[in-house]
């Protein structure tokens, strides 16, 4: 690489070139933004107090309408761990899965993350992968590992109209 400067006045003599490139050029760019905070998407198989062998897998997804910082987004690293403090202790190199850039959803069973107990709050985080490095993480949440709750049912043995 060679650089000249160019300005109102001429331009200068081109300058010597470079050391320590190769013929591949640098990836020049920013970290990409920070997708939203991983949000519950679904679990199944998740033990109802009856029978505790069953392992609860749970589903994660993440949105992002962000900026990429000028290099396509290669794949997606999600971070989880038990406590808040063991994410946020992650480094970029520590990621649980690498998932391709089209996907926004992410399987695990609870089992796996941490004590093994399979009913838990897992805590969650996930960044953007680009030529540039990992991107900005995302806001950490926790999600719980069960089965959701079945709406409520009111029933009124009255009948009347006011109830």
């Amino acid at each position: 690489i060679k650089v000249q400067t160019l300005s109102e006045v001429g331009e200068s003599e081109l300058s010597d070139a470079m050391a320590g490139f190769t013929s591949t050029y640098p990836t020049i760019g920013a970290d990409a933004d920070a997708p939203t905070a991983p949000y519950y998407v679904t679990s199944a198989n998740c033990p109802d107090g009856s029978d505790d062998a069953t392992n609860c897998e749970l589903t994660v997804g993440w949105d992002f309408d962000g900026s990429n910082g000028g290099a396509t987004i290669d794949s997606w690293y999600l971070y989880y761990a038990e406590s808040y403090s063991a994410l946020a202790a992650l480094t970029s190199t520590g990621y649980q899965q690498s998932l391709a850039s089209g996907t926004m959803q992410a399987s695990l069973f609870c089992s796996a993350v941490g004590s093994g107990d399979i009913q838990k709050s897992v805590y969650f985080r996930v960044a953007a992968v680009t030529a540039v490095g990992v991107g900005e993480y995302s806001t950490i949440s926790r999600i719980f590992c069960a089965n959701r709750p079945e709406a409520p049912t009111v029933t009124d043995s009255d009948g009347t109209e006011s109830s």
